[in-house]
């Protein structure tokens, strides 16, 4: 028997929110990013990427970076957030230098609507979806190629609707 070809499958997010940076600064392109993600969540936590900004950096500077992605992870991961309405939310980011290990994962956390961020070249964009193929084999094993990625760059403006 011959391997199954399944080309051009796509993964998308449902209705990614649009959340633009108030600045076109990295670290705030991370924090617009982030409020996307929370927002898709369903946390109902109006943090904003103001809030973000000003807890990490105690004001609104414009600052190339978000800094060490290790110590942010560190400090989002120990602290609680205590909303306006008393609940707490505790975030539970991972983070994963370089490419991801596993091609399976990035399909997976579309098809599931989990929001990813990725990072490239210092910039923070938004991952709402990926086409890619996939091969499978007689034995039921697969492999699966990312061909192309959609990113929302927090700096882009959103599209207006036609008219």
């Amino acid at each position: 028997m011959a391997m199954l070809s399944r080309p051009g499958q796509k993964a998308e997010l449902a209705a990614p929110p649009a959340v633009v940076a108030k600045q076109r600064c990295g670290n705030w392109a991370w924090a617009a990013v982030f409020e996307a993600m929370l927002r898709m969540q369903g946390a109902g936590a109006p943090l904003d990427q103001t809030y973000w900004i000003t807890r990490f950096n105690g004001g609104e500077p414009c600052l190339p970076s978000v800094g060490k992605w290790e110590d942010l992870e560190r400090t989002l991961v120990h602290t609680y957030y205590v909303l306006d309405d008393g609940r707490k939310l505790r975030l539970e980011p991972r983070f994963q230098p370089g490419i991801p290990s596993s091609a399976d994962a990035l399909v997976i956390a579309m098809r599931q609507n989990q929001p990813l961020m990725l990072v490239w070249r210092g910039h923070a964009y938004l991952v709402a979806g990926v086409t890619y193929d996939e091969q499978i084999a007689p034995t039921g094993a697969h492999l699966i190629e990312i061909t192309e990625l959609k990113l929302m760059d927090p700096f882009a403006a959103p599209a207006r609707p036609e008219r």
